[in-house]
């Protein structure tokens, strides 16, 4: 018997292909402001024969599984952010595996005593956790905003947390476990924002330890 479970596009971007029969899912949820499409409006794949109750009644929509007045414009402009998204997946899968790589390289050269917590054989190509001993995730977001560079100390699902469980599930050390941000590359990053993020990361990491 399979489990339910969803499968969330991640972070913000379209970034790797998705076939229902491989996944062997029962459920599959996308959110379009995951793909640059409107906030408000997802989708939800339903394997067929899967009976659902109903939370919402009223009106029958969505075939009676969710009453209320559909979100028109929105589900137009998420089927219009699918056909861009899906045009040249491959091409962005690529750029994303490229740009990281960059960005893991240069920082694991300026920057030491860190640690890559992503597994980068076997995740996303466009997101990269990373830690920095001896430097507050907070302080160092907080820092990296005003040079006009945005990254995220946790989870934007979870909202803010002392330790992430995710971290500890993996067993990061315990001198990472609060010194770690995750960096996520969107379509429109290019190389020179990678190396301008990577100086001025560098530049931030030490001044803290200094401080």
């Amino acid at each position: 018997m399979r489990s339910f479970f969803s499968y969330g596009c991640g972070t913000g971007r379209w970034k790797d292909e998705i076939d229902v029969r491989k996944l062997g899912v029962d459920m599959l949820s996308f959110a379009a402001h995951k793909i640059y499409g409107p906030k408000g409006v997802g989708a939800l794949y339903v394997r067929k024969g899967l009976k659902l109750q109903p939370l919402i009644h009223g009106g029958g929509q969505e075939k009676g599984l969710r009453s209320g007045t559909e979100n028109i414009a929105g589900i137009v402009g998420f089927g219009k952010a699918c056909e861009l998204a899906s045009a040249n997946i491959v091409g962005r899968i690529e750029n994303y595996e490229k740009l990281r790589s960059i960005l893991v390289m240069e920082l694991s050269v300026r920057v030491q005593d860190m640690r890559i917590n992503t597994p980068l054989d076997k995740s996303l190509g466009n997101t990269l956790n990373v830690g920095f001993a001896g430097v507050p995730a907070d302080a160092l977001v907080v820092r990296l905003d005003l040079d006009g560079v945005c990254v995220s100390g946790g989870s934007a699902c979870l909202g803010l947390s002392k330790t992430s469980h995710v971290l500890k599930a993996m067993e990061v050390p315990l001198e990472y476990l609060f010194s770690s941000i995750r960096i996520s590359l969107g379509i429109h990053t290019t190389e020179d924002e990678i190396h301008r993020s990577v100086e001025k990361i560098a530049g931030n990491v030490m001044q803290i330890r200094e401080c």
